[in-house]
């Protein structure tokens, strides 16, 4: 797309999403990057993920990230031009000058990390020699200066900062596509409008997870997507997957490693196949022994010969997970058409015509599913998901909802701040979207320093039952004032909805609140809405309080005692260490 069409859909897009919340990003650097707003909002906009850009004075990083208050910066710091022709000169310098020259480049970095370390999250592109490098054989002094600095700067950078490789970028596009050096050495614009394309695109996956928007679940058709060939016509002793099949065996081997190691990180796999059930349950029983993945392995399986768009949105609800959580990979034109045309929020992927840029997709799709920590509850996801349908077999010999829960045997943990938890906690506030009062996205960075304060308080729920343990499930964060108390936060996970354990933990936390505070008349939880939390919204509606509808859609709901539920349908336990 050239630059002037994305200036037009930009301004088009923009006035379509003028009154919805966005992420502030803001750029500083010491290179003209200019033409990056209209191309990194249209990239993110287009994508799902609202974002406005700002892009901030030329060669003025360190004073401007003094002022940085509730933007994102990013950070486009050009050894090249921390002075004309920076790159040629150094060749020249002596020892003395270039150790000098290092000690004020990483004074003024330490400075950086000083002044940002507060900030939610900060995206800082690695120092690149490559634009002047790539050509010649030798390291130059350039290079090694780079290198150095690059090295201090993974060594301390602080936790809230992510580093973005930039000559991945250059790998993936060429050096001659990359840069324009007529326009640097005019006016100091570096890169190409393909670069900063490509850059914005690179950018999805950190802001996509901090913005609730990272997939959760993978649906593969079986023929020519799991394996090569069609299991009814060959037969399950013949469809190629293996790296020693002759054929495309291997594609599809090297395709199964990468959705493993997606599956160990905590991604569902679920299987929509027009198949014969016992045929494709058959295909794992004999190929037990070669075959990498278990029937069990896939959590839902909808193999029948029903329309396969019906039988992702049923995936989803048996999950209870939004349909944009999933990316549904098949082989068939007409089946990713009907897919895009009935779930236009699933992610329809196709399997390349060319099997050999298979294994490259599945690379690619890794990107989706991007988490920047992995939590106890990500590596026992299957099991847990597991767990769940078999809860939801078992509701069905039970006439009585309140019986049934009772049989489950659930125990609710509830304990306060503990920094072993935190990631998971940051975890629940990114990827909770459903039943989640504020939507308000927590870094691990600043649930410490909400903690920090005498006045704040976090709480979170861990939840087991008959069946198994579902984890840290819950998470409340609290604001003590004078004479009332107001919940800034409170999430959980959908897993855990429908047991009642809402209302167990909301009356926690409420005879919490008011048996230790005796100040404290009454509490206040205020309903932020957006397009995925009408859940909390449902809910706390029912418990009819008194409310208050503010500016925005926002709902004040007001507490001035406990809930009144039935105290015995649940266990709780209190860890108040």
């Amino acid at each position: 797309m050239f630059f002037s069409e994305i200036l037009k859909n930009n301004n088009i897009l923009n006035n379509k999403i003028k009154n919805e919340d966005k992420i502030k990003l803001k750029v500083l650097s010491n290179i003209t990057v200019n033409q990056l707003k209209p191309i990194l909002e249209y990239s993110l906009n287009s994508h799902g993920i609202h974002s406005s850009v700002e892009i901030g004075e030329y060669d003025n990083i360190i004073k401007e990230s003094m002022e940085i208050l509730d933007e994102i910066p990013i950070i486009f710091w050009e050894l090249c031009n921390i002075t004309e022709g920076f790159s040629f000169e150094v060749e020249n310098f002596s020892n003395n000058k270039i150790d000098l020259l290092k000690i004020k480049i990483l004074a003024d970095l330490d400075l950086l990390f000083k002044n940002l370390n507060d900030s939610k999250l900060v995206i800082f592109n690695k120092f690149s020699h490559t634009a002047f490098t790539a050509e010649i054989h030798e390291s130059s002094i350039f290079q090694i200066l780079v290198d150095d600095i690059n090295s201090y700067l993974i060594a301390n950078k602080p936790e809230n900062f992510e580093i973005i490789e930039i000559d991945k970028l250059i790998a993936l596009n060429s050096v001659k596509d990359c840069f324009n050096f007529r326009n640097f050495y005019d006016t100091k614009s570096l890169y190409t409008v393909n670069f900063l394309i490509s850059y914005s695109n690179f950018l999805h996956p950190i802001l996509r997870s901090i913005t609730g928007k990272t997939k959760k679940c993978i649906v593969l058709d079986c023929d020519n997507t799991l394996w090569s060939g069609i299991l009814g016509e060959d037969g399950p002793s013949n469809v190629k997957y293996n790296i020693d099949h002759i054929g495309a065996g291997k594609y599809f081997y090297f395709v199964h490693m990468i959705l493993k190691s997606l599956k160990e990180k905590g991604v569902v796999l679920c299987l929509a196949s027009k198949n014969n059930f016992s045929d494709v349950e058959d295909f794992f029983i004999k190929n037990k022994k070669n075959f990498m993945f278990d029937f069990d392995d896939f959590i839902v399986k909808k193999i029948n010969w029903d329309n396969k768009h019906e039988n992702i949105a049923d995936i989803a609800k048996e999950l209870n997970i939004g349909v944009d959580s999933i990316v549904f990979l098949d082989d068939s034109d007409f089946e990713i058409n009907i897919a895009n045309e009935f779930l236009p929020d699933v992610l329809a992927l196709q399997v390349p015509k060319k099997l050999f840029e298979y294994p490259h997709l599945a690379i690619s799709i890794k990107n989706l599913f991007y988490s920047k920590s992995q939590t106890k509850e990500d590596l026992n996801k299957s099991l847990m998901y597991n767990q769940n349908i078999q809860r939801s077999q078992d509701r069905s010999k039970f006439r009585d909802i309140e019986e049934y829960i009772k049989s489950l045997k659930i125990k609710n943990e509830l304990s306060f701040y503990n920094l072993e938890d935190v990631e998971r906690l940051s975890q629940l506030t990114q990827k909770t979207n459903q039943f989640n009062l504020s939507t308000k996205r927590y870094e691990v960075k600043e649930l410490k320093t909400f903690n920090k304060s005498k006045k704040n308080y976090i709480i979170s729920m861990k939840v087991s039952d008959f069946f198994g343990d579902l984890g840290i499930t819950g998470l409340c964060m609290i604001n003590i004032e004078s004479e009332y108390a107001s919940i800034d936060t409170f999430v959980m996970s959908c897993r855990v909805l429908g047991r009642k354990i809402e209302f167990t933990f909301l009356n926690e936390i409420l005879k919490y609140i008011f048996n230790e505070f005796n100040d404290i008349s009454y509490v206040v939880l205020e309903f932020i809405p957006s397009h995925k939390n009408d859940p909390i919204r449902i809910f706390l509606e029912a418990l009819e309080l008194k409310k208050e509808k503010i500016e925005n859609g926002n709902i004040k709901f007001i507490f001035n005692k406990p809930l009144k539920i039935n105290q015995t349908i649940h266990e709780v336990i209190w860890n108040r260490n």
